[in-house]
């Protein structure tokens, strides 16, 4: 997994795998996914990701290995319904 974060244009990308990107899907307004030719998720797209953004949804349709679920939770800091990426 790999995290990249574009200061400029406060988007952030989050890489799950090398696979090549078959598709895109919103999965909220600011934030998408990719995914390869199995539907598998390839990476996460999110613009502004200081505000609360749909990790659950995300985590719910497409499933992570346990160590990327970990990683991916670890570094989003939750407090009701807010969140914020650290």
């Amino acid at each position: 997994m790999r995290f990249d974060h574009d200061l400029d244009a406060d988007a952030l990308y989050v890489t799950i795998t090398s696979e090549p990107v078959t598709a895109t899907h919103s999965i909220e307004d600011l934030t998408t996914v990719d995914v390869d030719a199995q539907g598998q998720l390839v990476g996460i797209e999110v613009i502004a990701p200081d505000r609360a953004w749909a990790i659950d949804r995300v985590m719910a349709r497409y499933p992570l290995s346990d160590e990327d679920t970990r990683l991916l939770l670890s570094m989003y800091i939750r407090s009701g319904k807010q969140g914020a990426w650290t």
